[in-house]
């Protein structure tokens, strides 16, 4: 399904016809199809809303750096279309900066959070690393990122294991950033420069989790 909101068309889905909400949120260079598994599972018992992100997927990739709070705009116009106004948040890594950057923002919308290989902060080299990233995909495509992306997100029994995490990356996104690796370079400017605001302490996202 998709909806136009905060200038974008968003893709998102939605399984499971009763319980609780929880909203699934992806990583850079994936798509809410890198959830499911997770989804067979938890629509069981809950109502799981998952969602492309700005720039990934089916959903709308304008030009330009993105910023976590516009991204987590996104999810607010997202959540409020669909009338949610509670859900557990499970992010991996961007996925979770999104997250505590809406948490944030809209304290008590959120049960819980599961961040998942998250940040809060922008590392010292994270100009430097992103930098690199940036240069490779503009040269290469997303294809030239593909094995340093492996190498970082699974071991390598894993992959010696399951072939199939090989194509996750890559095709994962082909419909989107696989075709288009200046929507990454985009992406990957916003995260080198962007922190989530006021979370560097555990009481701030915690009291961001309170009900109002």
């Amino acid at each position: 399904m998709k909806v136009h909101l905060n200038n974008i068309d968003i893709h998102y889905t939605v399984d499971g016809d009763k319980g609780p909400w929880v909203t699934l949120s992806h990583s850079l260079g994936c798509n809410l199809t890198s959830w499911d598994a997770q989804a067979a599972l938890l629509s069981k018992h809950y109502r799981v809303l998952r969602y492309d992100s700005r720039g990934h997927g089916q959903t709308s990739a304008p030009t330009g750096a993105y910023t976590l709070d516009e991204m987590a705009e996104d999810v607010h116009q997202l959540l409020t279309h669909l009338g949610i106004t509670q859900t557990h948040w499970i992010g991996i890594s961007m996925g979770g900066m999104i997250g505590q950057t809406y948490a944030l923002a809209h304290p008590g919308v959120f049960q819980s959070m599961l961040l998942a290989d998250s940040t809060s902060r922008r590392p010292p080299q994270a100009a430097a690393m992103w930098g690199e990233r940036i240069r490779t995909a503009r040269a290469e495509g997303m294809q030239g990122v593909l094995e340093s992306t492996l190498t970082r997100w699974f071991t390598e029994g894993y992959r010696a294991r399951a072939p199939a995490a090989r194509e996750a990356p890559a095709g994962a996104d082909a419909e989107r950033i696989g075709h288009e690796p200046a929507q990454v370079v985009g992406l990957h400017r916003g995260l080198s420069t962007g922190t989530c605001p006021r979370s560097g302490s555990g009481s701030n996202v915690g009291r961001a989790l309170a009900p109002a």
